[in-house]
């Protein structure tokens, strides 16, 4: 990180700075060109032109080990658009295949004996509320249906692609126009996603009865009307199901995660 010192200057009535040449100059600046300014909670400005990327080709070349999926998840949140793993032994390719059928934007484009090569697109259409929303809607389902490996699939899919957006947004302070937030909601929004990942794990042998789905249910909604006053009338709902469910462990940990979704509210 550089820090830049300027002074205002001061012209009729408004005040001025000068934007430095090197960053205009990397960005492709010029007269006309438009700028958005974020005002953070704490009144600090963040100056991005349009939100987007300038589009850069990054790739990355890991060797097949006992840790090749943490290194894989390295490489994809850094942003690489092409992968290659080298030196997979065959045996393991069918389970390395599954793994990387969890992204919902990448896409095996080779794959022999010495190396697979993957490909991850960009996916800016997909906002991060939109993320979340599907991610919620997969685990109600199974809450009524039941665990499900092809919707738990699904929604790690969102997860990961939330998580790829959001990581974008704090390492570049960019985001496609549709996910504009304050930077503090962004980090939100990753904590709720962590804890509907964990509620969807809760139900693969645990049935959820209708009083904590509809807790659940009204913990998210609240969260995600960023409704503080009705999110403060679940204290007491929350205590009675504690109360009410206090010998499994399952339902008292998915309560507790409800919670933590509706507080998340500034």
């Amino acid at each position: 990180m550089q820090i830049i010192e300027r002074k205002i200057q001061e012209i009729g009535q408004s005040f001025l700075i000068s934007l430095p040449k090197p960053w205009a100059d990397m960005l492709k600046l010029k007269k006309g060109s438009k700028l958005k300014i974020i005002v953070s909670e704490q009144g600090n400005l963040l100056i991005t032109p349009e939100f987007f990327q300038i589009e850069e080709k990054k790739e990355a070349v890991i060797n097949y080990d006992k840790i090749v999926k943490r290194r894989f998840f390295r490489e994809y949140f850094y942003g690489n658009e092409k992968i290659i793993i080298k030196n997979v032994p065959k045996i393991y390719k069918k389970n390395l295949h599954e793994f990387l059928n969890l992204f919902i934007n990448v896409q095996i484009i080779e794959d022999n004996k010495d190396h697979i090569i993957i490909k991850c697109f960009k996916i800016n259409e997909l906002s991060v509320d939109e993320c979340i929303r599907r991610m919620f809607y997969i685990s109600i389902n199974m809450i009524d249906e039941g665990y499900s490996k092809e919707l738990a699939d699904s929604e790690k899919r969102f997860y990961y692609l939330l998580v790829m957006q959001i990581r974008r947004f704090l390492a570049e302070g960019k985001f496609a126009k549709e996910n504009e937030m304050p930077l503090i909601r962004a980090m939100d929004y990753r904590m709720v996603a962590e804890k509907i990942d964990k509620i969807i794990k809760l139900t693969q042998d645990q049935k959820v009865p209708n009083d904590i789905k509809q807790y659940y249910n009204q913990a998210f909604q609240y969260f995600s009307a960023n409704n503080y006053e009705k999110s403060l009338l679940l204290y007491d709902e929350e205590k009675a199901l504690q109360k009410k469910y206090n010998k499994n462990q399952k339902l008292l940990q998915i309560i507790e995660y409800s919670r933590e979704i509706s507080v998340l509210i500034r």
